[in-house]
């Protein structure tokens, strides 16, 4: 597996953390390519409670397929180092040598400290178990990386720059949802006019002690309303969704009508396969 290495650029955003990151560590290992994907190894020193989090991200196409494992038990995180148990997934045990130390700056009109950066290489050993299907066991001995410690900055007027505050149907826009729970595990899709996205989360009771989650982002047409708000029609973002998805709604349009959803219209996970985009769903109308 090739490293991709770090750039200064990368580490602009980290280094001015606000107040609520002055506690927390971060590291972060990769990317390196495992098969299609960049997979990227983030460990966060939170005190009592440390994390682990692995996420496989690839792009193709129009769409985006992340998969992500989190580990919230068995590791211990650090400044420098992740090390622990992850259970029947495997292990993690890397440590990073400095070669270059980064120091942020306090802005103009603010006060504080900021945040400071170690990039180097992580060496040791990571082991990941991921599934027997698609990424099966992944392991590392050398990641490029960055170890992350979070500023404590108060500027006057903070608090105001938290952008425009729009949720789903923000600014007159439709929006298609659809839920459906196989046990204990929940997949949602959601479709706007500017893509759609699918996401299934699994049974923690059975995946534990990682949290999994996989999920598929596509950007482009996704919904055409019609029938004045009664239906709607969504084609699937090539490559990962495909087939077309027909909303039906239950009785006269308004701001949200419950229907179902039908067609064709499938998402295509790398490493648990497709699932078919059907049933009950909810049209919501600006």
């Amino acid at each position: 597996m090739k490293a991709r290495m770090l750039t200064g650029a990368s580490l602009a955003a980290v280094l001015a953390l606000p107040v609520a990151a002055e506690a927390a560590g971060t590291l972060s290992a990769g990317p390196i390519k495992v098969r299609d994907y960049n997979m990227t190894v983030l460990g966060t020193d939170s005190g009592a409670k440390d994390t682990l989090t692995v996420m496989f991200n690839r792009t193709s196409g129009k769409s985006t397929q992340q998969h992500m494992y989190s580990f919230d038990s068995g590791v211990k995180v650090t400044k420098t180092s992740m090390k622990g148990s992850l259970g029947r997934y495997g292990a993690v045990n890397l440590k990073l040598g400095t070669v270059r130390k980064t120091k942020g700056r306090v802005p103009a009109g603010c006060t504080g400290r900021a945040g400071s950066a170690r990039s180097g290489t992580f060496t040791g050993s990571f082991r990941l178990v991921a599934d027997t299907t698609y990424f099966r066991t992944v392991t590392a001995k050398k990641l490029p990386g960055v170890g992350i410690t979070g500023g404590s900055i108060k500027c006057s007027g903070d608090g105001g720059t938290g952008g425009d505050g729009g949720g789903g149907g923000a600014g007159g826009e439709p929006m298609l949802t659809h839920t459906k729970m196989d046990g204990a595990a929940m997949f949602t899709f959601t479709a706007r006019r500017g893509g759609q996205t699918a996401m299934q989360m699994e049974d923690q009771a059975a995946t534990a002690p990682a949290r999994i989650m996989h999920m598929i982002s596509g950007g482009g047409q996704g919904l055409t309303v019609g029938g004045g708000g009664a239906t709607a029609t969504a084609k699937g973002i090539s490559p990962d969704l495909s087939g077309t998805g027909v909303f039906t709604g239950e009785g006269a349009a308004g701001n949200v009508v419950p229907g179902t959803l039908g067609g064709d219209l499938r998402a295509r996970f790398d490493s648990i396969g497709a699932i078919n985009i059907a049933g009950d769903a909810m049209l919501m109308n600006p």
